[in-house]
């Protein structure tokens, strides 16, 4: 395939927090947080098998009124509402990009987008009309149909002045796009990463996770701010795909959340560890909850560990510059995700090239 990595994972089989490839060798998943209940969750599996014997999906979405998209969208539409509320509308689409697109295309009305830079949606308009905000100001809020942002950029770090962000957008009657594909559904230690900044955007993306596995996004707002898709896909909200949606936003709960967040202070207590042991080496770790990032000093560095991780049970995403992704599932144990981090910390101790701290040092002077 086009798009396949150099060495991809030969997988044969999964089963929650675990990989096999075809030769039985198991591997811990740090790399599955699109799946926040890990592989073959059996609710999510009885969900769609069981809709698999009723009916598929041919038509577009709205032309009839199947069980599961229904049902999906009511969920969403409430998590979104507050009180005294119209009811939100949920524009189902086909993944999160679709759901992304959308979303800037309705709430912007054609206007300029302002975009808080995560490094997430530049596929969006490579060559604009993205501005990042610090320059809104000068050039005018009244110039901007929307400001776009996630909470983390692509190495999962956290993006810094949110709330700020958001005000700023709010005072001036600018819309409110925030990106939930890789922070809902409890893996940043509340349901939605929105959440941390104490406010609700006008619009939400959820994509990702929201699937349990299949291809599925989805986008949340006002009537006036989500519009009927003018010209909707066929394979946008397919009732597979919305029964495992269901399944997993039914199964998030408070302790669900409570754990995520107990769990991600583990995490970082051990990558925090870990940083102190190789200095010359690492440069830090970051994150939110159970989405974490280890910072090396170099980005060749980071990009040897998940191939020598892979060689010791441990299977990790590609590094993204010089960060590599720390990210277990919402059904990991404690120990299991303090194992994932042993299994690190004995890749890292196979380099034969740790760098010396004092020349880190002198390097950056």
């Amino acid at each position: 395939m086009a798009s396949s990595a150099a060495d991809p994972l030969p997988v044969a089989r999964a089963d929650l927090l675990y990989l096999w490839d075809e030769y039985g060798t198991e591997y811990l998943d740090f790399a599955a947080h699109m799946n926040p209940f890990g592989h073959r969750f059996q609710p999510v599996q009885e969900a769609v098998s069981g809709h698999m014997r009723y009916y598929g999906w041919t038509a577009p979405p709205g032309r009839h009124l199947l069980r599961w998209p229904v049902a999906l969208a009511d969920r969403l539409s409430a998590a979104f509402t507050g009180p005294g509320e119209e009811p939100r509308r949920v524009l189902l689409c086909e993944g999160e990009r679709h759901a992304a697109a959308e979303a800037v295309r309705s709430a912007s009305r054609g206007g300029r987008v302002a975009v808080v830079d995560t490094g997430r949606h530049g596929w969006l308009a490579p060559d604009g009309p993205f501005v990042h905000p610090s320059e809104v100001d000068a050039l005018g809020w009244d110039n901007f149909g929307c400001l776009l942002l996630a909470a983390v950029d692509r190495a999962h770090a956290p993006v810094p002045f949110l709330r700020e962000w958001v005000l700023a957008a709010r005072a001036r009657d600018v819309p409110v796009v925030f990106d939930e594909s890789a922070t809902g559904f409890g893996v940043t230690g509340v349901m939605w990463a929105q959440e941390h900044t104490g406010l609700v955007a006008d619009v939400t993306v959820v994509g990702g996770p929201v699937g349990g596995g299949l291809p599925l996004g989805a986008v949340v707002g006002p009537r006036r701010l989500v519009p009927d898709d003018p010209d909707p896909s066929r394979h946008a909200g397919h009732p597979w795909a919305c029964a495992a949606g269901f399944v997993v936003v039914d199964t998030v709960n408070p302790a669900m959340l409570a754990h995520a967040d107990d769990c991600g202070r583990e995490v970082a207590a051990a990558l925090g560890t870990l940083c102190g042991q190789f200095p010359g080496l690492l440069a830090g770790h970051h994150g939110v909850g159970l989405l974490r990032g280890l910072r090396f000093r170099r980005p060749a560095d980071a990009a040897r560990l998940p191939a020598l991780a892979a060689s010791r049970g441990l299977h990790l995403a590609p590094a993204v510059g010089a960060t590599v992704t720390v990210a277990p599932v919402l059904v990991s144990s404690v120990n299991e995700m303090k194992r994932g981090v042993d299994l690190i910390a004995d890749a890292v101790m196979a380099w034969d090239d740790v760098p010396d701290p004092g020349e880190q040092g002198r390097e950056g002077q």
